[in-house]
């Protein structure tokens, strides 16, 4: 029995030793005045946490639903077995933040052996369409990834050369009104300066340049109290104020003359 209690007092004695020098070289390591070479507290530090089980061992992960795990696994891999004292979190998250879908990510040490992590992903809006290159983008116009674009060919295609930078406005003012949203095909920026939007893959819409919040509106209003966009139109052109101008599907016209005449 005194045995016991001799090897627990030693043990003790070494674990309250092992956390002082720990305590003291880590003041040295991040507030030394170059007295004491880095790269020697650094060394001795590390072992010396490692002796106390101070090393990674788990590393924990949240919050990733389409970012490549694999990749992510590749990424942290060097941090394995590393002393969690001495382990940069920083260097962590710089790691990860590289990788496609990642937005933020947010990194905890777990004493006595494990990291977390908590990944915060980029949310899908469009798919960007320039210099026949095709990019999918979040609602804030940010590049997710130019992979595996297949899984989104539902989404709305926004083209032009700086339309990645308009599409947030965009999107809040054509999500108004949920059932024509999902009509919408893509959208199309036009010099730089004002939108197209396709509706059904068929009825070009041509908003203007100022204020296309309001044709929006009114698109809306059309829609609901005549089903415009049920009928057999080509385009609806918003550019010129209150005159609405309206262009039919070829043959149309002629359709109706000759119902007229028939009757």
């Amino acid at each position: 029995m005194k045995n016991i209690l001799r090897k627990y007092l030693m043990q003790k004695r070494v674990m309250i030793f092992s956390l002082i020098t720990l305590t003291f070289l880590s003041f040295l390591y991040f507030y030394n005045n170059k007295m004491i070479p880095k790269l020697l507290i650094g060394n001795y530090l590390d072992d010396l946490t490692k002796s106390v089980g101070l090393n990674i061992k788990h590393i924990e992960i949240s919050g990733m639903k389409n970012a490549n795990s694999v990749l992510i696994e590749k990424k942290l891999a060097s941090f394995d077995g590393k002393s969690i004292f001495l382990t940069s979190i920083t260097d962590i998250k710089k790691q990860i933040e590289k990788i496609d879908w990642v937005k933020s990510v947010d990194v905890k040490r777990q004493f006595p052996d494990k990291i977390i992590i908590q990944i915060s992903e980029r949310v899908p809006f469009a798919i960007w369409q320039n210099d026949n290159k095709l990019l999918l983008i979040s609602n804030d116009g940010e590049i997710i990834t130019d992979k595996i674009l297949n899984n989104f060919s539902d989404y709305p295609i926004v083209i032009g050369p700086d339309a990645h930078l308009h599409v947030e406005e965009l999107l809040r003012v054509i999500e108004s009104d949920n059932e024509l949203f999902q009509r919408v095909s893509a959208a199309t920026r036009i010099g730089m300066r004002r939108w197209n939007i396709l509706i059904d893959n068929r009825i070009s819409i041509l908003l203007p340049e100022e204020n296309y919040e309001s044709a929006w509106k009114r698109l809306i209003d059309l829609q609901k109290n005549k089903n415009i966009l049920d009928r057999k139109i080509l385009n609806i052109d918003f550019r010129h104020g209150d005159n609405l101008i309206i262009r039919l599907m070829p043959g149309v016209i002629n359709q109706i003359n000759r119902i007229e005449k028939a009757t």
